[in-house]
């Protein structure tokens, strides 16, 4: 209900406080600092919940369905699809690039900063379980096994016919466990942040170009090769020894809980942010 009255020369317009009464172009109830490029279809429906600082470019249809729930700081570029289906549960942080098939099944189940570049056939899988920060480049064969057990900022334990295959396109912060044929061909291309534990034919061959962030555990031939090219942040103070003693003095961020049997299976037991992925003939050797 609306009331007027008039106080000296100034008019005081009164708007009742039911939703009845406002007009509905007026549905969206967002809470603060909300920028929104909304569609002429948005303010049909009061389904969008935003939480703060929420900056989108939604398409069209979005405003047609309340399944969206978003947390907060979410920079989503959704596909037309995206909104037929109320699988995306998104926590908080989500930068998806999702494809055209991503809405279509509910098996993404992402926790927090993810950072995907899937392919069509992740979603014909459930395997993929992740915990937060994955930053996956995952092959079409990655949802075919369910070995891929991911819990905090990708530390995986991956099969031994990982290293086989040229598939893993890494893009970044990611921290594998790799095989020891991982020398033998150039096919990794890492970004940044990547924290690999390199076999012995590393030093052999100039093909690994490490970004940033690089905190490698090599082996003895390392000393002997000037191939190695890190970026920056780079904590090694290896000697030419160093799979034979246990010179290998870490700077800092080394958390490893690795079983005497690692190389000899994909048993990999890391806590959180581990970066050692050793090879075969780490498990006979305890100097590390």
């Amino acid at each position: 209900m609306l009331q007027s009255s008039k106080v000296g020369t100034i008019q005081v317009r009164e708007v009742g406080t039911d939703i009845g009464n406002r007009h509905s172009t007026f549905e969206y109830r967002a809470r603060a600092n909300v920028e929104p490029a909304l569609t002429s279809t948005f303010g049909k429906s009061l389904e969008y919940r935003a939480g703060t600082n929420v900056k989108r470019a939604l398409t069209s249809t979005f405003g047609k369905t309340p399944e969206y729930r978003a947390g907060t700081n979410v920079e989503p570029a959704l596909t037309s699809t995206f909104c037929k289906s109320s699988e995306y549960q998104a926590g908080t942080n989500v930068e998806p690039a999702l494809t055209s098939t991503f809405g279509k099944s509910p098996e993404y189940r992402a926790g927090a900063n993810v950072k995907l570049a899937l392919i069509s056939t992740f979603s014909k899988s459930n395997k993929y379980r992740a915990g937060a920060n994955i930053e996956p480049a995952l092959t079409s064969t990655f949802g075919k096994i369910p070995e891929y057990q991911a819990g905090t900022n990708v530390e995986p334990s991956l099969i031994s016919t990982f290293g086989k295959s040229p598939e893993y396109r890494a893009e970044e912060n990611v921290k594998p466990a790799l095989t020891s044929t991982f020398g033998k061909k150039p096919e990794y291309r890492a970004g940044t942040n990547v924290e690999p534990a390199l076999t012995s034919t590393f030093g052999k061959t100039p093909e690994y170009r490490a970004g940033t962030n690089v905190e490698s555990a090599l082996t003895s031939t390392f000393g002997k090769n000037s191939e190695y090219r890190a970026g920056a942040n780079v904590k090694p103070a290896l000697t030419s020894t160093f799979g034979n003693s246990p010179e290998y003095r870490a700077g800092t961020n080394i958390e490893t809980a690795l079983i005497s049997t690692f190389g000899k299976s994909p048993r990999y037991r890391a806590g959180t942010n581990a970066e050692p992925a050793l090879t075969s003939t780490f498990g006979t050797c305890p100097e590390y």
